[in-house]
């Protein structure tokens, strides 16, 4: 097995930033058309997978997130991007939440936060 210097493995990070960035862009985009799609009314019954499924297979990568932004060591543009990442989560769990408590509006306004954060 070979050492890897310390500028690969913050090469490598900086990596799987992007990639669990982009993971997380396409569970977004696989809500917001359901959301066209099906609207408040059917999208908890009737999306597959479910937005509960969706977070479910971002927990690995949430729970990275903030150790990550903690460390202080990621330059800024991949530190941009993990925050926008944690907003994205963030979003999604919010639209979850207003589907469990049947709530149209919180439901309306989570889905505006996700569609205005995807855009950045």
């Amino acid at each position: 097995m070979t050492e890897q210097t310390t500028d690969e493995v913050w090469d490598r990070i900086r990596e799987e930033v992007v990639a669990n960035f982009q993971k997380i862009c396409e569970s977004v985009s696989i809500i917001l058309k359901a959301h066209k799609v099906l609207g408040f009314q059917l999208i908890a019954e009737h999306m597959d997978p479910s937005i509960e499924d969706i977070l479910l297979s971002l927990a690995m990568i949430k729970a990275s997130l903030e150790p990550l932004q903690s460390s202080n060591l990621l330059p800024f543009s991949e530190l941009r991007i993990l925050m926008n990442s944690k907003q994205m989560i963030w979003c999604m769990e919010s639209v979850a939440q207003a589907l469990k408590a049947g709530s149209q509006h919180d439901y309306q306004r989570a889905i505006e936060m996700m569609r205005q954060q995807s855009r950045h």
